[in-house]
């Protein structure tokens, strides 16, 4: 039991640093996922899709299917379902030696981000938005791991304290009714 009462499984992290949502996918079916259920999930992914250059449709496509089998691991209850906006890397000290545009990156970060938050909206899910403060925050180096890229344990416990805000609100919600025949 955890120091609010709340009782959990440890979680399962199954995205991997350099993961696009190619990779996600492929690790949820071979780690044989599709089925498993879940109390919450939360999704921060994308990141890597713009970094390698793949196409935004690419990006679209693969998240639309993420979302259809995080729901279906929180039985189809999108208010246990959290989707994270991407944070832009060219502000950290890597992104900023020379070797890329951070303005492209930005403008190519907001498209992959307003699509995220234009399908939580569609879709009825949370979409928490972490992109404009690590836009002031991202490039310090306490707030970065020794390569200069990635956030540190305190910028990812930041935005771990913000999903649980959420998903603890919803938790003490009940289930919505389905009206499935099932049900009566």
């Amino acid at each position: 039991m955890g120091a609010e009462g709340w009782r959990f499984a440890p979680p399962k992290i199954v995205a991997k640093t350099g993961w696009t949502t190619r990779d996600l996918l492929q690790a949820i079916d071979d780690q044989g996922l599709r089925g498993e259920k879940f109390d919450l999930v939360s999704l921060l992914i994308g990141v890597n899709n713009q970094y390698q250059g793949l196409p935004l449709r690419q990006f679209q496509r693969e998240l639309d299917e993420l979302i259809d089998l995080s729901l279906a691991m929180v039985n189809g209850f999108g208010h246990r379902l959290v989707l994270l906006s991407i944070p832009d890397w060219g502000v950290t000290p890597f992104g900023q030696n020379g070797l890329q545009n951070v303005d492209q990156i930005a403008s190519e970060i907001d498209s992959y981000n307003a699509f995220i938050q234009e399908i939580a909206g569609r879709r009825n899910l949370h979409f928490i938005e972490i992109t404009e403060s690590y836009r002031g925050i991202g490039g310090l180096p306490a707030n970065l791991v020794a390569d200069d890229l990635h956030p540190s344990r305190y910028v990812y416990a930041d935005w771990a304290r913000t999903i649980s805000r959420v998903m603890k609100a919803e938790l003490q919600q009940p289930p919505p009714k389905t009206n499935r025949p099932d049900e009566n």
